[in-house]
């Protein structure tokens, strides 16, 4: 199986990263996509990279970080992120949550739209982080416009009714420990709009543990078995299948992994 979002280069992974994702790969985790939040984090992913061969990286500007930024310094991380992405883009998008107050949301659409339109330029899949924004998000990725490649949106918060407006799109469906705090009925009813061959799965680490894994505690790689098994459930199949299945759609995503 393949982690299809993640953030092992942030510092909650300094102690014991190496260990960490070598538990993880010994469990049957064989790939990891670390996305990308700002320029800070790039030359650590560039890094990480260069070590650990399981590791494919994404850079972006997060709307979180576009959010405590000037317009000048915005300007300043899209020049350099020009510079250093390769293989896939993000995370980018929109985000109307605390994070984010509302007058951001210019600069946040403005950044969102930059990205894009290098996306477009280098035909790179695309990783978008969209909560409580999914009506904006889709006026401007249907205005604008989508690169060839695709892209996928992670961790997925959105209703049931809304997944297909996505995969018109063409894009993919990624779903996180956050299905696992859903309630059951909303869980299965997104996890039955998702084409099978649109589904991916990740574990946003450090972020979003599963619930059975408590509160507060800092998720690992290894937990993406979690979230396999809940949406194997959720969905009447197996872990088997949801494993192989998630692989070869990320594997398609990425045909360059």
């Amino acid at each position: 199986m393949i982690d299809a979002h993640c953030h092992l280069d942030f510092d909650a992974f300094d102690s014991d990263r190496a260990q960490r994702i070598a538990d993880a790969v010994s469990e049957g985790v064989s790939g990891f996509l670390v996305a990308g939040v700002s320029e800070k984090g790039w030359s650590v992913q560039r890094a990480l990279e260069k070590q650990h061969p399981e590791l494919r990286m994404a850079y972006g500007l997060h709307p979180w970080e576009v959010a405590k930024m000037s317009s000048s310094q915005v300007e300043q991380q899209l020049e350099s992120l020009a510079g250093c992405v390769d293989f896939a883009l993000g995370e980018t998008g929109l985000d109307r949550t605390k994070h984010c107050p509302e007058e951001t949301m210019p600069l946040q659409e403005y950044a969102f739209r930059a990205q894009l339109a290098l996306a477009r330029e280098r035909n790179l899949p695309v990783i978008l982080h969209i909560i409580r924004a999914h009506g904006r998000a889709l006026e401007i990725l249907r205005e604008d416009g989508l690169p060839k490649a695709g892209g996928m949106v992670h961790s997925y918060s959105g209703s049931a009714e809304l997944v297909d407006d996505y995969q018109k799109l063409g894009l993919f469906i990624s779903v996180s420990g956050g299905i696992t705090r859903m309630k059951e009925r909303k869980a299965s009813a997104v996890l039955a709009a998702i084409d099978k061959n649109r589904l991916l799965v990740e574990t946003d680490c450090p972020d979003q543990a599963p619930k059975d894994r408590g509160l507060g505690v800092r998720n690992l790689p290894l937990w993406l078995h979690d979230v396999v098994a809940s949406v194997a459930t959720l969905s009447g199949t197996t872990k088997e299948e949801v494993a192989q299945r998630t692989r070869a759609n990320t594997l398609r995503l990425f045909p360059d992994w």
